[in-house]
């Protein structure tokens, strides 16, 4: 059974004239300001602040695989709780299939992100750690 993706989903909606698709989310590729070290463009969409525009359509990916009923309970920026006070905020949270899933968009891995990233999986072992985006 083929996966339909977040793109699959917008395509769909598109050719379909009963349903309506909110014009932020056409244009949902406009970011605003600013660069980081990375060279990851800050974005803003519907109020929800990103730190790259991959993160930004990654997001609308999502939110429409939750309208679609693929997914549930879709989270930005989670914040889960790590050794000795340590925090680690991935970009989403959300369940697919009974499965807690926590999600991170990574142009870049840094030395302190893989740190945190295996912290995280060792200290929730149950929920489902992703990364998606990597530049290989």
């Amino acid at each position: 059974m083929a996966r339909i993706t977040g793109e699959d989903i917008l395509k769909i909606a598109l050719a379909n004239p009963d349903v309506i698709v909110p014009l932020q989310a056409l244009e949902a590729g406009k970011a605003k300001a600013g660069k980081s070290k990375y060279n990851a463009v800050r974005c803003e969409f519907m109020g929800i602040k990103f730190a790259s525009k991959a993160e930004m359509r990654r997001y609308g990916e999502l939110r429409l695989l939750e309208l679609s009923g693929q997914i549930t309970g879709l989270e930005v920026q989670p914040k889960i709780e790590l050794a000795a006070g340590v925090r680690y905020i991935g970009d989403f949270r959300y369940t697919e299939n009974e499965q807690e899933i926590i999600e991170d968009t990574k142009g870049v891995r840094t030395q302190l992100f893989n740190l945190k990233w295996k912290q995280a999986k060792e200290r929730y072992p149950t929920i489902k750690f992703i990364i998606t985006g990597e530049n290989k």
